[in-house]
């Protein structure tokens, strides 16, 4: 069987995942426990290299970095101004309802949204992001 052909198999069967359609950790590791099962032809098989990505040591940015995230959207209120425009356009396509200051609110949920990202290279613009716009404040220091 020639590999576009086994390609469109595994697209077929629902092994595809997308970066872009997961929010919670829960569904990769369904994904790995569910698609693991099948065999693996050789090492150029699709689904060993999504098996690589997706199912071995997979730590999520908010797993690694721990409970350092900032809990009350207001604290974020003075971060909107200096965010990077790629940043604004991100949180700017967040709908948030019922909130007196909106743009706290998006920032928050932004935060939340992806500090369940992968920590990989792949992600290092949004470590970097979570990190710069997320973390709590050190008032102590």
């Amino acid at each position: 069987m020639n590999q576009s052909i086994r390609d469109l198999q595994i697209r077929e069967k629902g092994f595809e995942i997308q970066d872009d359609d997961i929010t919670d950790p829960s569904v990769i590791r369904d994904w790995c426990r569910d698609n693991l099962k099948e065999k693996i032809k050789s090492n150029k098989d699709p689904l060993l290299k999504k098996a690589s990505k997706w199912c071995v040591n997979y730590q999520t940015i908010e797993e690694i970095m721990g409970d350092t995230f900032e809990t009350n959207p207001t604290n974020l209120a003075n971060k909107y101004d200096d965010l990077d425009d790629d940043v604004k356009e991100l949180i700017a396509e967040i709908v948030v309802t019922n909130e007196q200051k909106v743009d706290c609110a998006k920032i928050k949920e932004w935060c939340d949204t992806n500090k369940k990202r992968r920590s990989s290279e792949d992600e290092e613009f949004f470590e970097s992001k979570l990190t710069e716009i997320c973390m709590k404040v050190n008032i102590g220091s």
